[in-house]
């Protein structure tokens, strides 16, 4: 029996799962923890990662590590995403993180990280033979994978990431309409020139912290009629369906309402309810891209459970 810890240091969020591999192979969580430390906050220009950002980033992974071996984690390793990947002083950071942890970073490429997700989510979910596509909406990008049953056929990785988004039009506490527009606007422009119309009809998968919020947001009834009836929240879930229609609703609604008004009535910590519009317009036009027409399939599976796989040797690369 080993126990493994993926680490995932994202634009918005720092992320760890840690887990028992069994000797027959089998993988049981233990536990899960989230951070936001926002580290692509306050980037310069050219994208480099800010001091103060970088330091807050450092002393949640510490907290992480120290987690890890409370738990007596047998292997700890992490992976960046595009925050570290685009950012000119990321060997700073990547030293720095050696230093305070004693963690290897790894900077992984937008192929990988949207691979990672795709093993994972092949590993616990049926994907059938026929076109599938994968949505994840992180802080810094949008990655969409293509693929014809298990077998990864194209990733696109587009600069629409909800933080990123949220600091270029200003979307944190109230929106301007006119902003909001230009946001669609932008949105819109950015996914004809670079994503891909598939040439049958997909089924839409979904991962990430900007969709899984979507479906807290749906199951609270936000958006929704007093005669309409919100999905009972229920306990835990692994995987769910989230309507093309609800989005659209729950896009619209938070539109409305100041980055306060965001964090009272959903209930969202403030770095995710000051972030939640612009992922929430990205997965609507991405999936109207796309084709899709009823919704998609939310699954909790994701990058670090992917990385877990791979750790384990049941999977991919090393």
């Amino acid at each position: 029996m080993t126990r493994l810890a993926a680490i995932d240091v994202g634009t918005n969020s720092i992320k760890m799962t840690v887990a028992v591999v069994e000797d027959e192979g089998c993988i049981d969580i233990i536990t899960r923890q989230r951070y936001v430390s926002q580290l692509g906050r306050d980037h310069g220009e050219d994208g480099s990662l800010d001091q103060d950002a970088m330091e807050r980033t450092l002393g949640d992974l510490i907290k992480l590590v120290d987690q890890s071996a409370s738990l007596e984690v047998d292997q700890v390793r992490a992976v960046a995403t595009q925050v570290v990947r685009d950012a000119p002083n990321r060997d700073v950071f990547i030293e720095q993180v050696h230093a305070c942890t004693g963690l290897e970073l790894e900077v992984l490429g937008g192929d990988e990280e949207a691979g990672l997700d795709w093993q994972a989510i092949c590993h616990e979910h049926q994907v059938g033979e026929g076109a599938s596509v994968l949505l994840d909406v992180g802080g810094g990008s949008m990655e969409c994978l293509h693929a014809q049953g298990k077998r990864i056929k194209q990733v696109v990785s587009l600069p629409l990431g909800a933080l990123r988004l949220t600091q270029a039009f200003k979307l944190a506490d109230t929106i301007d309409p006119d902003r909001w527009q230009s946001l669609v606007v932008h949105i819109k422009s950015e996914l004809k020139a670079g994503l891909p119309s598939p040439t049958e009809p997909v089924y839409a998968w979904g991962v990430g912290g900007t969709l899984e919020s979507l479906v807290s947001l749906d199951r609270i009834g936000l958006g929704l009629d007093q005669e309409d009836e919100p999905v009972a929240p229920g306990e835990d879930w692994a995987f769910t369906g989230l309507a093309l229609d609800r989005i659209e609703v729950i896009a619209a609604e938070l539109c409305s309402m100041s980055l306060a008004d965001r964090i009272e009535v959903t209930g969202l910590e403030s770095g995710r309810a000051a972030i939640i519009p612009a992922g929430a317009i990205v997965a609507l036009e991405t999936l109207r891209s796309l084709g899709v027409a009823q919704g998609c399939c939310i699954t909790r599976q994701c990058l670090r459970d992917g990385l877990l796989l791979r750790m384990a040797g049941l999977g991919g690369e090393s």
